[in-house]
């Protein structure tokens, strides 16, 4: 097989911090609020306090211990050179919300953390040979282990995922009324700059 995808999972991740981050991300939201948009169909904070998120408590405990976990995901897929987390963000959504296919092509390492969920959506990963102007091309009837067309992972409280910033991700609509808070983040290399 060439150029496999490689995700990294966690569940169960800072389960002693998750209601207080799901007070202050509430608190947070509610103070300088969010934006809802077509593509991204769910009320995100990646506009309004993306460059300064990981700076307030308790999300910089979080940042600490996801960056560990960053860590051993490039050791994994043989990244020396060190990473910086560059933004942090969350998105709330509900029955109906939505996020198209898309990537973040200028991250090393992406990810989401489920601060809540009512455990019935998920977050799909597309193999990009399979897409065409973000509509995805059904290649079922011929699908096997080398032509999957994606792939997804429940979106569970205290689920933590890694990938390459290049993957191509997005959420479902979802199905059930319950609320869903993903926060989600980038990264970059650490230059002398920072």
């Amino acid at each position: 097989m060439l150029f496999p995808t490689c995700i990294h999972t966690t569940t169960d991740f800072s389960l002693d911090i998750i209601d207080d981050l799901k007070e202050k991300s509430l608190f947070v939201e509610k103070e300088y609020g969010s934006i809802r948009s077509n593509s991204l169909n769910v009320d995100s904070t990646h506009l309004t306090v993306a460059p300064f998120l990981q700076t307030i408590k308790p999300f910089d405990v979080l940042r600490d211990r996801i960056n560990q976990k960053i860590l051993e995901f490039c050791q994994e897929l043989g990244i020396e050179e060190k990473l910086h987390m560059n933004n942090m963000w969350f998105n709330i959504s509900d029955k109906g919300d939505f996020n198209f296919p898309h990537s973040h092509p200028a991250s090393v390492i992406s990810g989401v953390y489920y601060i809540e969920s009512s455990g019935d959506s998920n977050l799909v990963f597309y193999n990009n040979t399979y897409l065409v102007n973000n509509f995805v091309c059904s290649v079922r009837e011929k699908e096997n282990m080398y032509s999957y067309s994606d792939v997804s992972f429940p979106c569970q409280k205290g689920s933590l995922y890694l990938w390459p910033g290049h993957v191509i991700h997005g959420n479902p609509a979802q199905e059930k009324e319950g609320m869903k808070i993903a926060l989600s983040f980038n990264t970059r290399l650490v230059t002398d700059g920072l």
